[in-house]
């Protein structure tokens, strides 16, 4: 049913199209047969047949059409009608063969027209897929980058966000530092200012009492003696007093000798004291053994600003202090019932804990490891609670401490080292009967291990490596130092390195008992870098074995000194010390000599190949030479591989020769086929090839393209052909076929043979019809071209704000990461500053303490004594002269701590005469090390806001220079150039790495206080080199 149907339709669309050539035919043959019998001249046939050939040419029967029916013509001339006397129905039967050819003609010419019409939709589908495949392609590559685009702003958001946040942070702790700074100075000048206005004036004022007295004495004025004596007691008494009372606020004394819990109550019954209107109430919890020895302190300052904060801004008549110990958590609060304050408008949103002093209070427990909160409201009052893990604070075990409570000097310094650092010392010793009695470890065996320091250390050590420990006992039992590796296991389960060295030597304390003294370090990192090298070396072996590529290393003087796999003919020990030119011609040696040596000067690899003569033979190698680097980074020598590819070379041409022998035959294509002679003339054409030309085979034979073709098609053709006769490679090029052919365009190939001389025997020629492709790829192209500038158009917008995307969010990325390093290093200073401080206030109280306080009260007792043994008639005056070089040395020395924490010269003369002053004095103590100064700038063009900053970075800079340089000269300049400021100092001393000693020395508080008074701060160092410090202050900023 199918086959009829489409027969069916295929009649009705042709004779539907060519009706008109039918009816054009009919009408001549029924014009010719309706005129036979009246016309019998042949006449009329010659004007009604060429009409009817006419009219049927015209209307698209076709050349093939035309000839038949001329064929007809010519039989009727003269055949039929001369020959013999046709009748009637003879006559119709002739018309109707005619009619019948004709017809059966046109139905072949539909045909084709139809599959004309099939491949010029099936062209214009295959354009449609494929103008759809590219917009499918714009559109996911628009989804593509739209996702990205929106990725990328996201993480920007996120980025600026996250910067946002940074600044902020970054700005509160350089506030934060400033402000520590600032009141460091402020507490340095008020402790100067007091020792100035009490401690010193009152000690003038004894002397010059003294020497009243003596004079009474001298001239018997008994009276007043006894009065002058009575004034001097008393200022001595206010003095001591004075001194207690500072050194009480700078470093509590119980807080050392009696704990934390002692100096709580006293600090309380002297705030109650001073401030009647106020009660306190204490909650103790906790022993003295609960409370970490660096908590104490952190309660105690938090403690003192909460309670001058109750004093001076709540408004409170009673304050709870809460000292307790919660499982494994140390807790301190102070609530108070005043009238609190509103924390959204007192403590900045962006900037919180600033106010009230709340900044110290959050530093120092942060500090310290603690957690600091805070909760107020307005006649709420207020409440302040910070709280610290013990497992964080290094609490000691009363039946064993790491390290005892000291308070300065080596053992205090050894115990900041051992809390700092992985790695764990320990003794214990073992008893007769070999049961161990633990002395004491250091925190490092818990932050490996994660087990508290009394847990058994055969318990833990890795069951393999048990019979280390046993092995360790025969060495202790035999008093010899011994050094093991073994593994332990943590807590968390990581299996952990340690390398344990023991000491063991008899106790003379406790005959039988050795004293065992041992230190073990994390070597775990070590024993993966081990691994990781020895699988390195494990993977390399295994890769090179068996393999023809040979390894070997030069040094700058082009010696082998390591060779791997040497290639046949040669040993490894046979090259091991021998140059280039040792082992090669001069020629091929010169070569390698002048490429390796480009590779040492400029640290750049090589490859490449070459010739070689090995063992006499020549050998093709490939070869890559690398520069080889020391430990320093410095080229020491190349590293060379090289790899025999004289075989592999050879088969390369081999296939080389046989591919242009084959190349005709491969690329041949199976549409049109012809083969030309030597003369360019035909041997032959395959059917589609004569189709074409029009002509048989047996026409085309021994005829030219010229002569097939004539001149028109010849002058496209034959170029191309001699062309590839001439130089014997092949042509191909697009031709666009005559119009009888139906304008189409074909892909010529003329593809020469050549003989073994190199000369082209034959051509074949190929024809491979791509007019239906053409057509498509028109089409396709102009839709590729449009949707192609939309797609630049729109991939140029797209990947501009790509770009502008990733480079915002490689810079928020960058600035994120400086500010993340900024914030490190303000957190640093402000640590520092307040350990500095801290330490300063113990140094200054610890000397108030052992040197003024004890001189004024060995002074007072002297002067007692002496009144009453001047009252009774038994002293003599003359016994209280030496004290007045007691109370001179007493003033010199409250002068020289006014001016550590201060230089009065500093406030009176300015910052020129503090330097040069300073200079002097540091002369003087350093008597060793000489002092070159050069001050070329005026007092007035210092600001004010620089002196301090510049004159504690001047004494910072000399004291590392006296502690740590080992100078002989040092040259301190400060001038005034370019509109700036600038201070050098520079020692000739050994200098140190800047990288290992970046958070030392001080380096840390010159430079914050160089970036916060607004300054660039540059140091250069290097050892053995000495050591510049330069910093810069723009005058139009900070003037």
């Amino acid at each position: 049913m199918e086959g009829k149907k489409e027969t069916r339709e295929r009649v009705l669309s042709v004779y539907s199209r060519y009706g008109l050539a039918v009816a054009a035919v009919l009408a001549a043959v029924l014009v010719r047969w309706a005129l036979n019998p009246l016309l019998g001249a042949k006449i009329p046939y010659l004007t009604i047949y060429p009409a009817m050939m006419v009219v049927a040419v015209t209307l698209g029967s076709g050349p093939a059409l035309a000839t038949t029916l001329l064929g007809v013509l010519l039989a009727e001339l003269f055949f039929v009608e001369p020959v013999v006397s046709l009748t009637l129905t003879t006559s119709l039967g002739v018309r109707a063969l005619i009619l019948v050819l004709a017809s059966l003609y046109v139905g072949r010419v539909g045909e084709r027209l139809r599959a004309a019409r099939a491949r010029a939709e099936t062209e214009a589908a295959a354009s449609r897929q494929a103008d759809m495949a590219l917009r499918k392609t714009h559109d996911e590559l628009e989804t593509r980058v739209r996702e990205r685009t929106t990725k990328l702003t996201t993480e920007i958001e996120e980025r600026k966000r996250a910067e946002e946040a940074l600044q902020e942070s970054e700005k509160e702790l350089r506030h934060l530092s400033s402000q520590l700074l600032v009141v460091q100075e402020r507490e340095r000048r008020k402790i100067a200012q007091d020792l100035h206005d009490d401690i010193w004036q009152i000690l003038n004022t004894v002397t010059f009492d003294m020497d009243g007295f003596l004079s009474q004495q001298v001239t018997d004025n008994p009276v007043a003696a006894r009065q002058s004596a009575q004034r001097i007691i008393s200022n001595i008494r206010n003095a001591i007093e004075r001194i207690r009372t500072m050194q009480g606020d700078l470093w509590p004394p119980l807080l050392d000798d009696i704990g934390i819990l002692a100096t709580i109550n006293w600090y309380c019954r002297e705030f109650e004291k001073n401030h009647t209107g106020i009660s306190i109430e204490k909650q103790i919890g906790v022993t003295e053994e609960d409370v970490p020895v660096n908590v104490k302190i952190v309660v105690y300052r938090v403690m003192q600003g909460a309670l001058e904060n109750v004093a001076h801004h709540s408004g409170a008549s009673r304050a709870l202090i809460s000292l307790r110990k919660k499982e494994e958590t140390i807790e301190f609060s102070i609530n108070d019932n005043g009238g609190g304050f509103d924390i959204e408008r007192i403590l900045f949103r962006t900037r919180p804990w600033i106010g009230f002093g709340l900044v110290g209070m959050r530093e120092r427990i942060e500090h310290s490891g603690g957690t600091f909160d805070v909760r107020s409201g307005d006649g709420k009052g207020t409440t302040i609670r910070a709280s610290w893990p013990l497992a964080d604070t290094g609490k000691e075990s009363p039946d064993r401490s790491p390290i005892r409570k000291v308070s300065e000097g080596p053992e205090e310094q050894f115990r900041m080292v051992t809390e700092a650092i992985s790695d764990w010392v320990y003794a214990f010793r073992v008893a007769p009967e070999e049961k161990y009695i633990w002395e004491w470890i250091t925190p490092g065996f818990t932050m490996v291990t994660g087990y508290p320091n009394d847990a058994d250390l055969a318990e833990i050590v890795h069951p393999e490596d048990r019979h280390v420990i046993e092995e360790r006992f025969r060495y202790i039992r035999a008093l010899q130092p011994h050094v093991s590796e073994y593994r332990i296991v943590t807590k968390n389960g990581e299996i952990c390195w340690v390398r344990d060295s023991i000491n063991p030597a008899a106790d003379p304390l406790h005959p039988g008992t050795i004293r065992v003294i041992g230190a073990a370090q994390n070597i775990t990192e070590r024993k993966r870098a081990e691994a990781a090298l020895r699988e390195s070396e494990e993977r390399f072996r295994v890769a090179i074995t068996g393999s023809p590529v040979t390894v070997y290393q030069h040094d700058r003087e082009l010696r082998f000194t390591w060779v791997y796999n040497p290639p046949r003919g040669f040993s490894a020990e046979g090259l091991l010390g021998r140059k280039i030119d040792e082992v090669h011609p001069p020629e091929e040696a010169a070569y390698l000599t002048r490429i390796k040596r480009q590779v040492m000067e400029s640290g750049v690899g090589m490859r490449g190949e070459t010739w070689l003569t090995v063992n006499g033979e020549r050998r093709f190698v490939d070869f890559s030479i690398e520069p080889l680097r020391d430990g320093s980074g410095q080229i020491s020598g190349v590293t060379c591989a090289t790899v025999d590819i004289t075989e592999h070379k050879r088969v390369d041409e081999a296939l080389r020769e046989s591919e242009e022998r084959f190349r005709g035959a491969v690329e041949t294509y199976p549409y049109g086929f012809g083969i030309y002679d030597g003369q360019r003339r035909y041997l032959f054409a395959n059917p589609w090839t004569q189709q074409v030309a029009g002509l048989p085979l047996d026409r085309m034979v021994g005829r030219t393209d010229e002569e097939i073709f004539g001149p028109e098609v010849a002058q496209v053709l034959v170029p191309h052909l001699r062309r590839a006769y001439e130089t014997g490679k092949m042509q191909s090029f697009e031709w666009a076929m005559p119009q009888e052919s139906g304008g189409r365009v074909a892909i010529v190939n003329y593809v020469p043979l050549l003989d073994p001389a190199g000369k082209v025997r034959r051509v074949i020629k190929t024809i491979q019809d791509i007019t239906a492709q053409k057509k498509a790829e028109e089409a396709l192209k102009k839709a590729h071209d449009e949707l192609e500038v939309r797609v630049q158009e729109r991939t140029s917008e797209l990947s501009e704000t790509v770009e502008l995307l990733r480079a915002e969010n490689t810079e928020r990325k960058r600035l994120e990461d400086a500010l993340r390093e900024s914030e490190k290093q303000v957190r640093f200073f402000a640590s520092e500053c307040l350990t500095a401080q801290e330490a300063e206030r113990k140094r200054i109280a610890g000397e108030l303490h052992d040197s003024i306080a004890a001189s004024l009260t060995a002074i007072k007792f002297r002067i007692e004594k002496a009144a009453d043994e001047i009252k009774q008639g038994t002293g003599k005056p003359e016994s209280l002269r030496d004290l007045i070089s007691k109370v001179v040395q007493v003033v010199e020395e409250t002068r020289r701590i006014m001016s550590d924490l201060r230089p009065a010269i500093l406030d009176d003369l300015g910052i020129t005469a503090a330097l040069s002053w300073y200079c002097r004095e540091f002369q003087k103590t350093y008597s060793y090390i000489c002092v070159e100064k050069e001050i070329a700038i005026s007092e007035g063009e210092v600001p004010d806001s620089l002196k301090t900053q510049i004159f504690r970075i001047s004494q910072e800079a000399m004291n590392n220079i006296a502690k740590h340089s080992k100078a002989t000269l040092v040259n301190l300049s400060i001038h005034k150039v370019e509109g700036r400021i600038e201070l050098t100092i520079q020692d000739n001393g050994q200098g140190f790495n800047l990288h290992s000693a970046a958070k030392g020395r001080g380096l840390s508080t010159m430079r914050e206080r160089a970036q916060l008074s607004g300054a660039s701060y540059m140091i250069e160092s290097s050892e053995g080199k000495g050591t510049v410090i330069r910093a810069f202050w723009p005058l139009d900023e900070t003037g």
